[in-house]
């Protein structure tokens, strides 16, 4: 069985006007979708929750303790934080520390929050200490994913 010339044509064309409005309708949700939360993660040697909390921090050596959290604006939810700790291999490259990762199941408000690396996000003297996997000198990083 041949195809003609014309049907040919026409049948792709109706082919690139499906994919073209599926790609449009894909491109409307995602213009739609609600502004990102913004946030920065900072530090700390000693887990005060109005102590000093900082976005670098300097360890006397592996075996000083260090706590983290996110400071967090701009979604109002239901949110899973994942912490996961990484540590500098190269110039530019980074490899996950194995078993150095946490979860938060939060509510976010839409305002300023502090999220800690706790299972329920709140303060706690059980914030998560970062200390028992850094063991070995070097530059560290955590990698904070938020999802909805």
């Amino acid at each position: 069985m041949t195809i003609s010339r014309k049907a040919f044509i026409a049948t792709a064309l109706v082919i690139v006007l499906v994919l073209s409005s599926v790609v449009v309708v894909y491109a409307e949700v995602i213009a739609g979708s609600a502004t990102p939360p913004q946030g920065t993660v900072t530090y700390s040697l000693n887990n005060a929750e109005a102590g000093t909390w900082s976005t670098t921090l300097t360890l006397s050596g592996p075996s000083d303790p260090w706590y983290s959290r996110l400071e967090i604006n701009g979604y109002n939810g239901p949110v899973t934080v994942t912490w996961n700790l990484q540590q500098k291999t190269g110039f530019s490259s980074w490899t996950d520390v194995s078993g150095a990762a946490t979860s938060t199941l939060i509510v976010l408000s839409g305002n300023v929050q502090n999220v800690y690396a706790t299972s329920n996000g709140t303060y706690s003297s059980g914030n998560f200490n970062w200390e028992q996997y850094a063991t070995a000198s070097g530059t560290y990083r955590l990698v904070v994913t938020v999802m909805a």
